[in-house]
This record gives structure tokens, sequence and C-alpha cells, in this order.
């Protein structure tokens, strides 16, 4: 599909490929009214006159939108059975010559309404994007996505078709980015720009490289396609970050030849959809210009969960409690740390009472991982090849685990929450200020350490090909990056207080071996157990 390029300050050339277009020429005759970059000024620093509003075509009345209804040509005049037709050229070029011609037969127009949007077909859709991103698979190991197949498929989102909006016009068909970017950036606040792959229709499953829009309700609004596709997935892109990227590259459209740095690194921070490290689980998560993830629809503005949703929950909140027999009522809040493949699960599971947690018999177990097992949506996109699955539902699953933790704390018992312990040092703090008002008696974390990025990211390779390629890859980069945060926030929740009591555990050992503990820190002081090790742990984080 060609993208049109910017070309500042003539006008627009179309480009497929590589190569311009032999129109370039033709788009760069003098046109009337600003260049498409005049505004860019009003773009980036909002600098219209009141009344005004900023686009890449530069100021224009307010009243000028994407909706607004314009005068339809008057093409044709009709005197008595015949119609006269009023052509802008005749066969010998000249202008304004009218001549009669024969009315073709009429052909009926497509319906433009959405096609069944089933579950089947969107997973027709994922598993034929899967099978070109496994052709270059391991071809780039140091980048993050080894093509914008790969990119989509784990930070895509799937998108129902919704109905096109009155007044709401398609633009020039074969033109999906520009289309778009125009709807997305003249109506920020009703739209997001979404881009990624869709299926023209059930009969033919072959992944086309597209760009649409979705409203408030995530629903898809195609302003290209006139007949709606039968499958949407794609990432969405805020609308201050498309504009960026056009006035940078001259391109419209993200996903691109041009934009080989983002299969490298990964998309910018300020691109809209961008990706932390979930403080529940450790997982990595988006967070898109709104909430399209399971909390967003099913969490009411009052603070309530939807009816339908109150039966799972209460599956959830049972499994946290499915092992507890002997119940501990001391109100100690239990919370694990450690970041990418440092082995939380050895402390937890393996070594409760060596490394100072209770068993699992005694106190439940707030884990958003084992939350996202009994939410629906997370079955389904694992059969989608959806990598961000995980994702899709953390908001959730997090939210879950916190209530957990309350309700616990709130009865006296004592609770076993498992995080990764890699957010703000400061917020950290807060959290656990937070849970001792809830009636938390003493708050106790242990932190697991591989001691070393190696022995870290060999287990997260094994743990990704034993989820058989439904689990989100993680580069080395994104581990490291963990682990640093993690050693960074274990050193100031030390110096800070923020915890009662404070281990630090190394798991580098041989596996199945019981964990060794290197460092403890209470009442601000910290005391060094092992130091080789603790410099070992000290060094992933500079």
């Amino acid at each position: 599909m060609s993208r049109f390029v910017l070309d500042d300050p003539a006008g627009i050339i179309v480009e497929k490929g590589d190569e311009e277009s032999p129109l370039k020429d033709e788009f760069k005759k003098p046109k009337v009214g600003p260049s498409p970059f005049v505004g860019r000024k009003a773009l980036v620093q909002g600098t219209c006159e009141p009344g005004q509003r900023a686009d890449l075509t530069g100021c224009t009345p307010a009243s000028r939108t994407s909706g607004a209804k314009r005068p339809k040509k008057q093409d044709a005049r009709r005197t008595g059975d015949s119609e006269t037709r009023i052509s802008s050229t005749s066969s010998h070029g000249r202008i304004g010559e009218g001549r009669k011609k024969p009315v073709p037969p009429k052909i009926p127009p497509r319906v433009s309404k959405p096609q069944g949007m089933s579950f089947e077909t969107h997973k027709v859709l994922a598993s034929n994007l899967k099978m070109v991103a496994d052709l270059t698979q391991g071809n780039r190991p140091d980048w993050k996505h080894s093509s914008f197949e790969s990119m989509v498929l784990e930070d895509g989102r799937r998108y129902p078709v919704g109905k096109i909006p009155k007044g709401v016009k398609h633009g020039e068909q074969g033109q999906c980015y520009m289309n778009a970017f125009n709807l997305a950036t003249r109506n920020p606040k009703e739209y997001t720009y979404v881009e990624g792959y869709a299926l023209i229709s059930k009969e033919i499953p072959l992944p086309i490289a597209h760009a649409w829009v979705v409203n408030k309700s995530g629903e898809v609004v195609d302003n290209t396609w006139k007949t709606p596709g039968a499958a949407y997935l794609g990432i969405p892109f805020s609308d201050k970050f498309i504009v960026q990227h056009a006035l940078k590259t001259r391109v419209y459209g993200i996903l691109g030849h041009r934009s080989v740095e983002y299969l490298k690194n990964g998309l910018p921070k300020n691109s809209g959809d961008i990706t932390t490290a979930d403080e529940g689980s450790g997982e990595p998560v988006q967070t898109p210009p709104f909430s399209t993830g399971t909390m967003g629809k099913y969490l009411r503005k009052d603070g309530t969960w939807a009816p339908e949703r109150l039966p799972i929950h209460g599956k959830v909140f049972k499994s946290f409690r499915e092992k507890v027999t002997n119940q501990e009522t001391k109100g100690v809040l239990y919370m694990t740390g450690g970041g990418f493949g440092s082995g939380k699960s050895t402390l937890l599971d393996m070594f409760p009472e060596h490394v100072g947690f209770p068993t699992k018999d005694k106190a439940a177990v707030a884990d958003p991982d084992a939350a996202k097992q009994f939410l629906p949506e997370m079955a389904e996109r694992v059969e989608l090849y959806d990598k961000g699955a995980a994702s899709y539902v953390h908001e959730e699953s997090s939210l879950l685990a916190k209530q957990a933790v309350s309700e616990e704390l709130t009865k006296g018992n004592s609770v076993i929450y498992d995080t990764s312990g890699d957010s703000d040092p400061n917020k950290l703090h807060g959290k656990t200020q937070g849970y001792r008002k809830e009636g938390a008696t003493k708050v106790v974390s242990h932190y697991a350490t591989p001691l070393s990025f190696d022995e870290a990211m060999r287990r997260v390779k094994a743990r990704e090909a034993k989820a058989k390629g439904v689990r989100r890859e993680l580069s080395r980069v994104q581990v490291e990056t963990n682990h640093r945060e993690v050693t960074r926030c274990w050193l100031a929740s030390a110096k800070n207080k923020t915890f009662d009591e404070l281990g630090l555990w190394s798991t580098a050992g041989e596996f199945g071996s019981p964990p060794k503990k290197i460092a403890e820190a209470k009442d601000g002081e910290t005391t060094i157990l092992d130091e080789e090790a603790f410099k070992m742990f000290v060094k992933m984080g500079e």
C-alpha cells in the first residue's frame, strides 16, 4: 500500500517503496493556500489565532472539520429523458465542452456495514501474521522485534468494527495512512490513530498493512475501506506522536522502512503505547492513550464492576486462599521482590520457611499472574498467538490482587503479596504506608537475585521456550533495565526504612538448592552477609 510523503514546501508526492512517483512534478506545482508545513509551528506550539485550529495545512477556521458537509459538485444536468454531462476535458483536451454521452447502467454500491467480527476470523489474521513473523525469528537477536509483524503481534490489540459516524467521509482509496492521520489529528478528543494489519474479508485471509482510527469505545472507524474489514489488529498512537513523526520523516505512517529504530529499540515512550514493568508480576505492560484492556471494559465510572464480572472475581479471590487451612492472624504483610528470571518463585514455592515467608496453608497469596488465568480474555488471546495477552488483562488482575491484600489485612490476617518490587522507591514507600493504615502490623519483604544479567537472560529464554511462543519475548536491554531498577529500589528501600524487615537472597546456585542470604536491612541499617555476592548485586544497578 502506497504512502504519502510530505514534501515541504511544495506539497505531497506519492511514495511506493523507495522510488518517488512520476507524479512528483505534478504535485509540486504551485497551489492555492499554505503548504502542509506552514502550520508546523502552530501544530507543535499551538500559535493559531482565537477561532482557528492547527493542522498540517496551517491555521484554519475552527468550523472546518472532517465531518463538515461540503457542496456537492453539479456534474450532471437532466433535460427531458436524456442526461447531459459537463466534462472538464473533451477527447481533444478542450475544457468546459459539454458533450452528450450514453448513460452507463447504474451499479448498486457495496453495502458499507460491518462484517461479523468473530474470534475465528481474528485467529486467522493472527496465525498468518505469526507465520510471517516466524520467518525472521532469530535473525536479529539483539533487536527488540525481528519484524513489524512480530511487533504488532506483541504490542497490538484487536478491535471490533464500529459504524462510520454521520459526517465522516471516506478518504482516497489506497491512502489509509493519510486518511486516518487527518481524521485523528483533526478530532483528537474523538479518535485515536491505530496502525497494524487487517483482513479485507473472511474469504481473503491475507494480512494487509493498514491504518484506521478507533473511537472512545475502542471500535474501528475505517475511513478508507468503504466496506469495513473482517479483522483488525494494530497499535494505538497518540495524536502528538504521529504529528511529530510526520514532521520528522515527512511520511504518513509509523511502521515502515523509515522506522527501523523502532524494531531495534521498541517504540518511544511518547508514542502513546508505553511499555513498563508490571509492579505486581514483573510482566511488561502497555498503557495506551485510553484503557482498551478488560478493566476499561468492565469497571464502571462509579468504581463498581459490571455484574457479569463478579462471579469471575469470586473465583480469583477463592484461588488466593485455596490452600489456607491454618490462617496466621498476625496481620503481617509479606512481599516478594525481584526482576525477570530472578527466582522469586523459588523463594515462595520451594523454600518459604527458609527465607522467612509463611507456608501457603497459613496465608493467602495475592498473585496477579495467578489471577490472569481466571480471566477468559487471557486464554482467548493466547489462542490468538497474542504475546500481549497478559498486558490486556494486567490492570484488572493487578487491581484484584491489591483488593485481596486490603481485605486480608482488614480481617487481621497475614497475607503474601507476590510483586516484583521494581517501582519508584518513593511510590513503594507510600504504598507500604497505606497498607499499614489498612491493618498491617508489620511489612516484610524478601528479594531474589541471580547475581548476573547472563543468568537472568538464560532463565527468561528458557521460560519463553516453555511458553511455546505465547509469552512476550524480552530483549537483553529490557532484562538489564528491569534488574537495574530492582537493585536501586532495594538499596533505596533499605535506606528509607520502607520495610520492617528487608532480605536479599541469591538464587545463583543450582536449581533446587536453597537460596543464600547475602544481605538484610532493618531500621535503616544494612548488614552485608556476603561481600562478594553483594558487590555483584550492586553492580547490576549501575
